[in-house]
């Protein structure tokens, strides 16, 4: 067995030789296979692949001016902003209280959402974003989606930037009915 693995290494090495004796170096045959011009079978009369003419090629005049490499811009994503919590205190010994979640959506608007526990079970409660303070508010600036057993997302038609940062307070009031407008059961102040 060992004589015949010792042949064996040994035919390997002389075809290896030889091999490259006959067909060059490495080298030789990539600049050799790079310098060959591309060629294309063309049928004859018969529709037989018989002949091999060069491709065409293209001369520097033909080939117009050389345009800039094309540059990669990478865009700076814009961080979102935070959510902004506020408490949401019961008026009236409603016994309603909560909070309120200020988010941005993927376009910079600003979502109000709620979640208040004491809410009267299934009545919608008007909701809307006044100007001024909680005991003295108003002029509404937004209506909101009125809170169904205590939550209700809106997404209004302002920046997040403009509805936190803005100027001036900002209170956000939530009704007891549509039917009692007039009944203030709930306050967070935004601003």
């Amino acid at each position: 067995m060992k004589i015949f693995l010792s042949l064996l290494v040994a035919a390997l090495i002389v075809g290896g030789v030889w091999f490259w004796a006959n067909n060059g170096s490495l080298e030789e045959q990539v600049t050799e296979v790079e310098n060959t011009p591309l060629t294309a079978l063309e049928p004859d009369a018969g529709g037989q692949e018989d002949e091999i003419s060069p491709m065409p090629t293209a001369t520097p005049e033909a080939q117009g001016p050389i345009s800039p490499p094309i540059a990669r811009v990478q865009a700076t994503p814009t961080p979102t902003p935070a959510p902004v919590f506020r408490t949401v205190n019961q008026l009236n010994s409603s016994g309603e209280s909560g909070v309120v979640a200020i988010t941005v959506d993927a376009n910079g608007r600003a979502v109000v959402s709620f979640n208040v526990v004491g809410a009267p079970a299934g009545i919608g409660q008007p909701a809307y974003i006044y100007r001024g303070v909680c005991s003295s508010a108003q002029e509404v600036v937004y209506r909101l989606e009125p809170l169904i057993n205590g939550s209700s997302s809106t997404t209004l038609d302002v920046s997040f930037n403009s509805l936190v940062n803005g100027e001036g307070s900002l209170a956000i009031i939530i009704h007891k009915s549509v039917e009692e407008l007039e009944h203030r059961f709930a306050c967070a102040q935004l601003r």
